[in-house]
């Protein structure tokens, strides 16, 4: 049975995203629109829109929980930027789409790529005998001094032995 590839006369715009800890900033890459359609809704954005006889449309089902009513838009030109804000701060997003497959329309931002200081290498020059100088390159304060083992007499862990003899 041979069927017919499945054609649309819609496009898919490229899309640029970064994210904060508050909010997630999408960058619709079109020159010179006009009007365009933008509805956000708690979880998915729809957006389209007619650029010189072409037409664009993208649904993207958003990953994490958002605040529809906070949302802004602004068109500079160059592109539409729609600032969406988190409803979960601080709450770091895997992917903008809820969609494990990779969307080839979407991409991250490389230039606003940040890596969390806990996955943060290790300086070069960094000793591992040195502590004091760790603690004060990462601004830690509260760190137990290490306690010598205690000796088998001292274990507390005689008194369970009682219970399950």
């Amino acid at each position: 049975m041979n069927l017919p590839l499945l054609k649309s006369n819609l496009n898919s715009p490229k899309i640029i995203w970064h994210q904060t800890d508050v909010v997630v900033v999408l960058q619709i890459q079109l020159c010179d629109i006009e009007k365009y359609y933008l509805r956000i809704d708690r979880e998915r954005l729809n957006f389209s829109t007619c650029l010189n006889d072409k037409k664009y449309y993208v649904i993207i089902n958003m990953y994490g929980a958002i605040i529809p009513e906070k949302c802004m838009h602004r068109n500079t030109g160059r592109e539409i930027k729609v600032y969406i804000p988190k409803a979960h701060i601080g709450a770091e997003w895997l992917r903008l789409h809820l969609e494990k497959e990779k969307n080839p329309h979407i991409v991250s931002d490389p230039d606003r790529v940040t890596v969390p200081e806990w996955r943060r290498p290790l300086p070069r020059n960094f000793n591992a005998d040195s502590f004091e100088k760790y603690k004060r390159l990462n601004k830690i304060k509260n760190v137990r001094p290490d306690e010598p083992s205690s000796g088998e007499e001292d274990s507390d862990d005689e008194i369970f032995d009682t219970y399950f003899d």
